[in-house]
């Protein structure tokens, strides 16, 4: 998938010696050292919205992977009910659900890019309670009527307390 693919970019990279890069394939990212202003790498979360590109906010990102799984890209509405491309294996339907994607970080792309589509399926409760009993950074955006809500599970809001500036 995307995240075993930008693992094994980055991997080559640092075969080479590269120092800094930053590996991005559809939405798995990984990052390393910094970018040309000696910065983090920032790492845009979107709002999930299927008709416009909107920044949510801003991740730093250095020697970890980051990836989002969202329904706003791939979704099929019927009877005014929204229902992802992904497919609850406890029921085998649809998910149907107001949660409009999850971000993980990582250490590496393909074990980011599994766990959001995996916390994206179980849904904003469920899904939040596992990263929290995991220790897993999360970032989830929950849609309430029109309003969008953002929450990060605590080791996500820990990791962006002590990133490096």
């Amino acid at each position: 998938g995307e995240g075993d693919g930008v693992d094994r970019i980055a991997d080559w990279l640092d075969s080479q010696g590269v120092a800094n890069y930053m590996v991005a394939v559809a939405g798995a990212i990984r990052a390393k050292g910094r970018n040309a202003k000696n910065e983090p790498w920032a790492i845009a979360i979107e709002e999930p919205l299927p008709d416009r590109r909107t920044v949510h906010r801003i991740v730093p990102i250095s020697d970890r992977a980051i990836s989002t799984a969202g329904d706003y890209r791939n979704f099929f509405e019927k009877d005014g009910k929204r229902y992802a491309h992904e497919i609850d294996p406890m029921t085998g339907a649809p998910v149907e659900r107001n949660l409009g994607s999850v971000t993980v970080i990582s250490d590496t792309a393909m074990v980011a890019d599994g766990l959001d589509t995996a916390l994206m399926v179980m849904g904003s409760e469920r899904g939040a309670a596992l990263a929290e009993a995991i220790g897993l950074p999360a970032y989830f955006i929950v849609r309430d009527g029109e309003q969008l809500r953002g929450f990060g599970s605590p080791a996500f809001q820990a990791g962006l307390d002590q990133s490096p500036q």
